[in-house]
């Protein structure tokens, strides 16, 4: 069975995963683009897709995590054990 602290940490959500700097860094990137010439603004709108996009990355990673372990919450760790196992042989070598 996983440790509580992993269990705890895939319940999170993805905008746990922006460090306080990225935190940052987005609302001063919002001021640019508030105050910015037109090549700050494109250069801050593209820092800002790339952090929205990370976020939509985590935020689906997520969901994938919570249906694996709805899907699997019958299973012993034995047989998703076996399981694994047995999907590891199909693989060539």
């Amino acid at each position: 069975m996983k440790a509580p602290t992993q269990a705890r940490r895939s319940e999170e959500t993805a905008e746990t995963f922006l460090e306080a700097d990225e935190q940052e860094r987005t609302l001063r990137a919002l001021d640019a683009l508030l105050e910015g010439d037109e090549a700050e603004q494109q250069e801050t709108f593209a820092f800002l897709k790339e952090s929205l996009e990370k976020a939509e990355v985590l935020r689906r990673f997520d969901e994938v995590r919570a249906r694996i372990r709805e899907h699997t919450a019958g299973f012993s760790e034995a047989e998703i054990a076996a399981e694994v196992a047995a999907a590891r042989a199909e693989l060539p070598d």
